[in-house]
């Protein structure tokens, strides 16, 4: 799979998974808040509920001190008349007045007078517990039979307030029709007296039960129907976040892909294409976060390792071709003049440039390892001179820091000397101080002055004549040092020391 299907695959996951949780938190937080809003909103109601019957009992209040503190209810009081009666106490007082309900109590609590009519205004049967004397003195409601009573009583004085009540009038009005009036000012479905219910939603219908406490101090359960007003908020609310959300994740996403897109996945792909095609010569240029600049400096860095590694090697292998195929001619002539002259000591001859080829190929094989160790160039030297028929004088001694090519070097020096110099004796100073100099002198003919300036290229002579010396340059630059002409026929060695 392609990073950027793997990019837009992870990114998408990612995506839904933030989109899944912020709607899981969105959803909880609002209905929490939407819960909270209706907890306040139904307590309101409650609290509405109570004010509004304590309306109509404080209401209903008045009516009865009124009546009670009439002279001519104190008067009927102690000596009931029809004329009382006739005159106050018909249908049409009890319907204007909204009285459902009067009670007239002796100062012994027994009726003096009562009526009682339905919602309807039906005269009906004076219920048994309006005949409690328990209710003297008390104001508040009360549920009976399907209606909702509001009941106050006052004790019955003369107009002055003076002397001892006679006795007590209690009143009553039933609320029915009144409660309607106020489902409609509370925006409330239904209130319904004396209904217990579970609480409940149903849809966008919800449906509470509340407590109040009437005249006797008992709980009166009260059961409220309502149209819940935050459902459509609620939903709005939850809609618009997740829109909200979509969008915004949306274009996080999308910057996202595109930031990744164009910072390192067009950045990868340019480096695939070069890396294809590169060669050790090749270079790249990354533009973009520090990582991916870094990244194209290090592959340039590692072709630039790659590329002196090749050097290394047609260097090593220059070094291979011309050492052995000196050799070669060697052993290849002093075997023609062997044939000739039947002479052994040309066999030993050649033999020794056999294991002189030998000792090359094991020197080139040193020189892939690259480890550089002490070198005691005396030992050096009178190790190579023995595959050479030339005389050597060497003055001073010294370590440096090489490899097994220090035994090529001298090697190519003296073949340099005996082939192309035509020497037949070699002069080696050899000065330790802030670093080591060798002076390689012979007794030959020497270099002029136009194949100096070519003797380190490899131009110099024929047939590789002057790779010898060429190695000779470059193993120095190896070890750190340097090789360089004095005079016709002196070549000084710089090590470090």
């Amino acid at each position: 799979m392609k990073i950027r299907e793997r990019i837009l695959i992870s990114g998408t996951l990612i995506a839904l998974i933030l989109f899944l949780s912020l709607s899981y938190w969105t959803i909880k937080i609002e209905a929490d808040t939407a819960n909270k809003i209706l907890d306040e909103m139904i307590l309101q109601k409650e609290v509405a509920i109570k004010k509004f019957l304590e309306k109509e009992v404080t209401s209903l209040k008045r009516f009865c001190i009124d009546w009670a503190l009439w002279d001519d209810t104190y008067e009927f009081i102690t000596n009931p008349t029809e004329d009382y009666i006739n005159s106050n106490l018909l249908r049409e007082t009890f319907v204007n007045a909204k009285i459902n309900l009067m009670v007239f109590f002796d100062k012994e609590s027994k009726i003096v007078y009562a009526k009682f009519y339905d919602l309807n205004w039906k005269e009906q049967e004076l219920p048994e517990v309006f005949t409690k004397k328990e209710l003297m003195g008390k104001d508040g409601y009360f549920y009976l039979n399907g209606n909702l009573f509001v009941l106050t009583s006052s004790p019955i004085l003369k107009s002055d307030g003076s002397g001892e009540p006679k006795g007590f009038l209690l009143m009553g009005r039933i609320v029915d029709s009144e409660i309607e009036e106020f489902e409609k000012i509370l925006m409330l479905s239904e209130i319904e007296f004396g209904a217990k219910e579970v609480d409940q939603t149903k849809n966008d219908l919800i449906i509470r039960s509340l407590s109040i406490g009437d005249i006797f101090g008992r709980e009166l359960p009260v059961r409220i129907e309502m149209r819940n007003p935050i459902t459509e908020i609620y939903y709005s609310n939850v809609l618009l976040l997740l829109s909200g959300f979509t969008l915004v994740i949306f274009f996080i996403f999308m910057i996202s892909v595109f930031i990744v897109d164009r910072g390192l996945i067009s950045k990868i792909l340019k480096l695939e294409e070069f890396t294809r095609k590169a060669s050790s010569s090749d270079r790249i240029t990354l533009k973009g976060p520090e990582e991916v600049e870094n990244l194209g400096k290090g592959i340039n860095e590692m072709l630039e390792r790659i590329s002196k590694a090749e050097e290394e090697l047609r260097f090593i292998l220059k070094v291979l071709r011309h050492d052995l195929m000196n050799v070669f001619t060697s052993v290849r002539g002093y075997l023609d003049l062997y044939k000739v002259e039947k002479d052994f000591e040309l066999l030993e001859r050649a033999e020794k440039y056999v294991e002189r080829g030998i000792n090359i190929i094991k020197v080139v094989k040193q020189l892939e390892k690259a480890d550089l160790k002490d070198f005691d160039i005396q030992k050096v030297i009178e190790e190579v001179r023995k595959a050479f028929p030339i005389e050597v004088e060497v003055n001073g001694d010294a370590k440096v820091l090489a490899d097994e090519g220090i035994y090529t070097i001298f090697g190519n020096l003296f073949e340099n000397a005996i082939k192309h110099g035509k020497a037949n004796k070699v002069y080696i100073e050899i000065e330790k101080g802030k670093q080591t100099i060798v002076k390689f002198w012979d007794n030959g003919k020497g270099f002029s002055e136009a194949s100096k300036a070519k003797i380190f290229k490899g131009e110099y002579g024929e047939k590789d004549s002057g790779l010898g010396l060429l190695i000779v340059k470059k193993l120095m630059e190896k070890y750190g040092g340097k090789v360089e002409f004095e005079g016709k026929n002196t070549l000084i060695l710089y090590f470090p020391t």
